[in-house]
């Protein structure tokens, strides 16, 4: 095996990409080596915000085969035969076969060892033309785009510069380091070598690396000062793709902006300059940053901190004006201006959102008022959190920071004398907005948050402006998430197909729209489930209910899941299988023939009978709690030995019509037994 280094320096590739980036180079270097039957070995791809890099070790030649193609037919005209003979190379021996479909020509071409080394080069010329980057650009006078312009191609093989060029560009043995704290170019003999050389020069290629140094400065940051930095994994994994050589170096905020709100000061830090929050350890906000430098300075990043802490006093002065001048106008006021606001043109402004906002609430409330938690909820200030919810868009501060939406207006309402609990729903409305935002815990808030997420869903199927493939512009799937997580987490007791069809005959929408928005749930119900390890045929059994309860489907496909590998569960399936074979052959199967009593002649099938209306009396009594499930589950498990014991002892398909089928009457009423507690045919198929 030889090794294969390759290197491609370029100008600062968008953190974002470059997982994307190392992945795609890894599959296509696998897929296109497998396909010409070349081996590989330990195979690795990286990624700074500088370079794409693959090492691993391959063969250094690929052997020789023997390859066969079938040509035309012996009496295809000659022309044909002509042209399948000019398409092969000169050493291909040609023979006639007999087939099941005839006689065919078949050409048999020997192909020669060939040596690694003339194959790379229009193999990883192949490859990097072929990545589709997310966005791209041109440079030069080439009508040639990638994600941003190449400036250096190092290549070896077997130690030795591998004769290739791209994009005008011939690979060398050489590179640089750091863009300001090594730029001079050096020499590379292998990978080993590289990386030491790269460490050297302040260039951190191994990503997990990179993390790992500068989590160590986090933490020497945090026990010098005595606090924690705020925990944000995205904000991490992006500044990890924006240096080579992190450098975390710690800031303060000035005092005067401290009694901002503190998401009015965290914002402008993480979305504007990239910089970490802080907090004491009681959990209150510190007054300082933490920005990641990618440089060392001699006066250990004095001028970097006292640059960044000036950039961050002007945005939170900026922020401070927003917030002031805000106050001065009444939320009642923003709320009229909402007419002045498109939500979509073909769904008009925000304003009339309001109304469908309410129809929903209202419908929500009405669904859900029994249980406790919403017991205690005043439908006034529910209408008047509604009113108020969408008017911090006509805001300076939202205007500016449009990730704050909610969070502004729920602070306004507070300032302006509001109940709390108004508040904190329109504070609460919009969340979650992803899988690590927290969820509403005010009713209000709950009651509202599902509102706003089922009116856009319903909103958008409206007006047949769906997700698609990958494409989802308005995060459609991200409501529908949001919609389960909000259930889940409250153990919400929510029918979605009831609900939907209240909502259809309230607002007279179509049947088309409210199936389509009900396939929708199920389909994003379905994956959240396969995520979280529930097999596929438990998820179609479960879905195939005539109600959509997400808290119930969700508790009783774990539930059920984890007793189908028990051999409980296994005795169930058993005896489901049986039952469904040779109902499957049954001619005289009629789930509305009743069973005859006196026709159970046999003592087995007497026995059966009995045991299934045992079962049966017994599940009557049962309510459908999760605990329940379990013991109608145990029940059917229970009816393997009687289903067995039937089986080996009674012909079903016996002559007498009358016996017959009252034998088959008696199957399908324990077929539909099973069939009561989930459609077991999804999973048994």
């Amino acid at each position: 095996m030889a090794e294969l280094l390759l290197e491609i320096l370029t100008e600062e590739i968008p953190a974002r990409f470059q997982v994307w980036a190392a992945q795609t180079l890894l599959e296509k270097l696998q897929k296109a080596s497998a396909a010409i039957g070349l081996s590989v070995d330990h195979l690795c791809t990286y990624t700074t915000p500088r370079r794409l890099v693959a090492h691993g070790n391959f063969a250094s030649e690929v052997p020789a085969y023997t390859e066969e193609r079938r040509g035309p037919k012996k009496e295809a005209p000659q022309n044909v035969h002509d042209g399948f003979l000019n398409s092969l190379p000169a050493n291909a021996v040609i023979e006639t076969r007999d087939t099941l479909k005839g006689a065919y020509i078949f050409a048999i071409i020997t192909h020669p060892a060939r040596a690694t080394r003339t194959l790379l080069p229009t193999l990883l010329s192949n490859i990097l033309c072929s990545f589709s980057w997310p966005k791209t650009m041109r440079w030069g006078i080439s009508s040639f785009s990638w994600v941003r312009p190449i400036r250096n191609i190092m290549c070896l093989f077997d130690r030795e510069v591998l004769d290739f060029s791209f994009q005008g560009l011939q690979a060398t043995n050489s590179t640089v380091g750091h863009r300001f704290l090594a730029p001079e170019r050096f020499p590379v003999t292998n990978f080993s070598h590289y990386i030491d050389a790269l460490i050297q020069r302040y260039v951190f290629l191994d990503r997990q690396k990179r993390a790992d140094a500068l989590q160590t400065q986090l933490r020497e940051i945090e026990a010098h000062h005595s606090i924690e930095i705020v925990q944000d994994n995205a904000l991490f994994e992006e500044v990890l793709g924006l240096t080579e050589w992190p450098v975390a170096l710690s800031g303060r905020v000035d005092k005067p902006y401290m009694d901002l709100p503190e998401e009015l000061i965290i914002t402008p830090m993480k979305v504007h300059q990239r910089y970490f929050s802080t907090r004491y350890r009681d959990g209150t906000l510190a007054p300082f940053f933490v920005c990641i430098a990618g440089t060392q300075t001699q006066d250990k990043g004095k001028t970097i901190i006292a640059g960044n802490e000036a950039v961050l006093r002007a945005r939170l002065a900026d922020a401070r004006f927003f917030f002031e001048t805000d106050k001065k106008v009444p939320l009642d006021k923003r709320t009229e201006e909402l007419a002045l606001q498109i939500f979509h043109r073909r769904l008009g402004t925000i304003a009339e959102r309001l109304p469908r906002l309410q129809t929903w609430s209202t419908l929500l409330y009405t669904t859900l008022q029994d249980m406790p938690l919403f017991k205690e909820v005043s439908m006034p200030l529910l209408t008047r959190a509604i009113y108020l919810c969408k008017a911090d868009l006509r805001t300076e501060a939202v205007k500016e920071f449009p990730e704050l939406q909610g969070i502004m207006g729920g602070y306004y309402a507070a300032l302006q004398g509001e109940p709390s609990v108004v508040a904190t729903a329109i504070k609460e409305h919009y969340r979650p907005q992803g899988p690590d935002d927290a969820v509403p815990t005010t009713p209000l808030g709950i009651l509202l948050a599902l509102a706003d997420k089922l009116e856009t869903i319903w909103s958008f199927f409206g007006i047949n402006e769906r997700p698609s493939g990958s494409k989802d512009p308005f995060a459609l799937r991200r409501a529908a998430l949001g919609v389960i997580r909000l259930v889940l987490a409250h153990r919400l007791l929510l029918d979605l197909v009831s609900l939907f069809e209240g909502y259809r005959q309230t607002t007279l929408l179509s049947f088309e729209i409210a199936d389509a928005v009900l396939s929708f749930f199920k389909e994003r119900l379905k994956i959240q489930l396969k995520e979280s390890g529930i097999s596929s045929g438990v998820v179609a059994a479960l879905l195939k209910q005539d109600t959509v309860d997400i808290g119930r489907i969700t508790g009783r496909a774990q539930l059920l899941n984890q007793f189908l590998q028990t051999p409980a569960g296994n005795d169930l399936l058993q005896g489901y299988r049986r039952l469904s074979n040779i109902l499957s052959t049954a001619s005289d199967g009629d789930s509305t023939i009743p069973i005859v009593q006196d026709l159970l002649i046999e003592k087995a099938e007497v026995s059966l009978y009995q045991a299934v209306q045992a079962a049966n009396k017994a599940a009557s009594v049962l309510e459908e709690t999760h605990e329940d499930f379990q013991k109608r589950l145990t029940l059917l498990a229970a009816l393997r030995t009687p289903i067995n014991t039937f089986f080996e002892e009674i012909l079903v398909h016996c002559e007498e019509k009358q016996i017959r089928r009252n034998r088959c009457a008696l199957l399908m009423y324990i077929k539909a037994f099973y069939d009561h507690v989930c459609a077991f045919e999804e999973i048994v198929s």
